[in-house]
């Protein structure tokens, strides 16, 4: 069961309130001739920042170094006129924080008007630009929890609380709100479970936010675990304190509107290759309320079993996994190219054509079993038949009719020519190992599949190649190529101003675009952008030439955003021999994430 702690008369750490991002403003700097001080005097009642210990008694009231108020002009209930601007914490006067910061005088109201504030010590910034306040890491400890805490004040004022004077604003009478609900947990562990208060714990709950997008006083579009709160919410937690087998830590959460919060929250520890878990359950659950502290049942915690442990290697045969110690007699394994002995995991040469994956378990000298999971793989497994999902333009010369979406197949052969060549950067060298034929005809698109086996990773650029004499001979006498679709990053997502038959790309005059290949090494994804603040596409960075569009005047129109296929009259490919496109493969097909190729 969970239970409310007192609420203490003064209060924690920091405010925060959520904005959307299409209300988001930045401050880019004063330097106007109008520029002021702003002064903020700020009281310590009850309502400005909760203290407490570990039995709940109340501390003195403070504030705390590095706090800092971030403000906003408003000039209606979701809508602003400047804004965000900073101001720092420089100590107390008379009782009350002061907070001091530079504003432009044409933006400060100078009627009675509205400012919409925060006051945090863990703000994270983007340049001048709030971002979300994020709370899915915390160390676990209190001053970690009144780090994290989150207020918020929005202030009318009039001629009694605001004085102007030598061209310093000082208001006063302002007071906080508390966003922030603060939760403590005790944990008691197994004797064989060896951790500090440097360990991470995986903390997963539901209908409270781990992280909240910047919004008029509400969490907005962007916010975790969703915009109303409701879901699962995740968090890295450290244990605050480690007193023999008991853990104790504090956690910061922001608190939705739901009455299912913390319904259940399960604690996750890795230490080595073994796991364990705490489930601690909150009986009649009901929603938490902003500035106060809960206390949860106690939970122990148990051992769940060995951590998967993850192999990628080539295909060759081979040693997966050398000098394992403390292994006995009894090892099974679910592939019969697998085996073990004199402490290591060997491998037979994979011959199948594809990657394949395979797991041996090892009991260790406790008899418990320890899952290895063996994958091999190199760039020649992934030759065979796919199928390619995308939105299909057509234009003189197609293959390929206009469709949203589309899925033709494709197959993956030896590459046309296996360039290995430098990237923009001057350093970054790739091999085109693969090409991709059925795009246009017979005609290959080279690519580079490149294997993270540390990481157990694996991407492929598909590769872009402008320049003249590389062009493949098609039917009526033509040439063709593979050229970047390029846009513009403006506003929310990808827009004008547009490129669908650049043959300049700049120097060098080819390059990549980079796709995800799935964990099962199955799916091959270049996802489509649809928030430029938190997704982005590959770049020609050599690419110099900007946007014209009104909308994004001056932004670099470098991004690639999908396939274009141009045609030419001879294999030189400039701007008078290539008017236009054949097909575009754009990556924003109707229903699906992006571009798509599936191994069938």
């Amino acid at each position: 069961m969970m239970k409310k702690l007192m609420f203490c008369a003064t209060m924690v750490a920091a405010l925060f309130t959520s904005c959307s991002s299409e209300d988001e403003m930045t401050n880019n700097g004063v330097e106007s001739s109008n520029t002021r001080t702003l002064v903020i005097m700020a009281d310590l009642g009850e309502d400005t920042r909760l203290g407490f210990t570990p039995d709940g008694n109340a501390l003195k009231a403070s504030f705390q170094e590095g706090d800092e108020i971030v403000y906003w002009t408003r000039k209606s209930a979701t809508s602003g006129t400047g804004g965000p601007y900073r101001l720092y914490y420089k100590g107390m006067e008379n009782g009350k924080g002061k907070f001091v910061g530079q504003v432009d005088g044409d933006d400060f109201p100078t009627e009675t008007n509205n400012l919409h504030m925060l006051l945090s010590n863990g703000f994270t910034f983007n340049g001048n630009s709030l971002q979300a306040f994020d709370l899915s890491q915390q160390d676990g400890t209190l001053a970690s929890a009144a780090k994290y805490s989150a207020y918020q004040c929005d202030f009318y004022f009039d001629e009694n609380n605001k004085k102007v004077e030598g061209g310093v604003i000082t208001l006063t009478g302002v007071k906080f709100s508390p966003k922030t609900a603060v939760v403590k947990f005790t944990l008691t562990k197994p004797d064989n479970l060896d951790i500090t208060t440097e360990t991470p714990i995986t903390v997963t709950t539901q209908d409270v936010y781990s992280k909240v997008s910047i919004g008029w006083g509400v969490p907005g579009n962007g916010s975790l675990p969703a915009k109303d709160g409701t879901g699962e919410a995740t968090f890295t937690l450290k244990p605050g304190e480690i007193n023999g087998n008991t853990i104790t830590s504090y956690l910061t959460v922001w608190p939705s509107a739901s009455e299912s919060a913390l319904t259940e929250t399960r604690f996750d520890i890795t230490e080595g290759i073994k796991s364990y878990q705490a489930t601690v359950m909150r009986d009649n659950p009901t929603a938490l309320t902003a500035g106060k502290v809960y206390r949860a049942k106690s939970a122990a915690i148990e051992y769940t079993g060995a951590v998967k442990q993850v192999v990628w290697i080539e295909d060759a045969a081979g040693v997966a996994v050398d000098n394992l110690t403390g292994y006995s007699a009894g090892t099974t394994a679910s592939a019969d190219w697998l085996s073990i002995e004199g402490g290591k995991i060997s491998a037979t040469e994979n011959t199948t054509g594809a990657p394949r994956t395979g797991t041996i378990y090892v009991k260790d000298n406790n008899g418990d079993e320890i899952p290895y999971e063996v994958t091999q793989v190199d760039p020649k497994d992934f030759k065979g038949s796919w199928s390619f999902t995308t939105k299909i333009f057509q234009g003189t010369g197609y293959y390929k009719a206009t469709a949203d979406p589309a899925t033709f197949d494709v197959e993956f052969v030896d590459a046309r020519k296996g360039y290995t060549l430098t990237d923009a950067d001057g350093e970054t060298q790739h091999t085109n190992n693969i090409g991709i034929k059925g795009l246009y005809h017979d005609a290959i698109m080279d690519a580079a599949i490149e294997i993270d086996y540390k990481n157990h990773t694996a991407k492929m650029g598909v590769f872009y190649d402008a320049r003249d004499g590389e062009g493949q001979e098609v039917t009526g006498g033509k040439y063709m190529t593979f050229v970047p679709a390029l846009v513009t990053m403006a506003g929310a997502a990808w827009g004008k101003s547009w490129k669908f038959d650049e043959t300049e790309l700049g120097d060098p005059d080819y390059t990549w675009a980079w796709f995800t290949i799935s964990s099962d090494l199955k799916t091959i994804l270049y996802a489509n952008v649809t928030n430029n603040k938190t997704q982005s596409f590959s770049t020609v960075s050599q690419y110099t030439v900007t946007s014209t569009d009104a909308a994004s005047a001056g932004e670099p129109m470098n991004n690639i955003a999908g396939i274009d296929i141009v045609l030419s009259g001879s294999n030189v490919f400039t701007h008078s021999t290539v008017s236009g496109y054949a097909n575009v493969y754009q990556t924003n097909p109707k229903g699906y994430t992006g571009n798509t190729f599936t191994r069938k």
